[in-house]
């Protein structure tokens, strides 16, 4: 199975150069695809990657739907839908404001504050609710939701350097196409 890793050209090229760092060498099965996913078409990038529509694939879209705009994630999808039965998408979304305790809030506040400084802020956020009805709108499955506990508790459990995730706005989605 190909993995294709879609995101910003420019965070893809910072995650080459610290693979390239690292020493670690990018597995033939993993696909680098550079989007704008507000102004360049993902179906033409991706078949320029030599992405095939017609085979099961996974997408690992990680650090890019909160900085979307609604239409940027709608156009999204309308390609995602497109995906063959058996793909897989996994993402990271966070939760609005206004659904979070009010300390959370002020976490989100600041957060938002220094990304938005950094010229990439948050614009896109969903409950869990909203983002299955949403995925199911686009023919996906939710077939996992984690939220702060759950992700503490698969990768970060049992560390002993105390790292933890705080809060509930973060969450991480795995869905499949039907």
């Amino acid at each position: 199975m190909k993995v294709f890793e879609v995101d910003h050209p420019a965070t893809q090229a910072w995650k080459r150069e610290r693979l390239q760092a690292a020493g670690i060498a990018v597995p033939p099965s993993m696909q680098f695809v550079e989007v704008d996913f507000e102004t360049m078409s993902l179906r033409q990038e991706l078949l320029r990657a030599g992405f095939d529509f017609s085979v099961p694939a996974v997408v690992a879209w990680l650090g890019v739907v909160p900085y979307l705009t609604a239409e940027g994630f709608a156009a999204t999808m309308r390609v995602l839908e497109r995906l063959a039965p058996g793909s897989s998408v996994v993402f990271d979304y966070s939760q609005p404001r206004e659904v979070l305790p009010a300390v959370e809030q002020r976490m989100l506040d600041s957060i938002s504050a220094r990304v938005a400084m950094a010229g990439e802020p948050f614009q896109l956020f969903f409950t869990p609710q909203q983002l299955a009805e949403e995925m199911e709108h686009y023919g996906w499955r939710v077939v996992e939701d984690l939220d702060g506990k759950g992700l503490n508790a698969r990768y970060l459990a049992g560390r002993n350097d105390g790292l933890v995730l705080r809060g509930s706005a973060a969450r991480i989605c795995h869905a499949r196409v039907g």
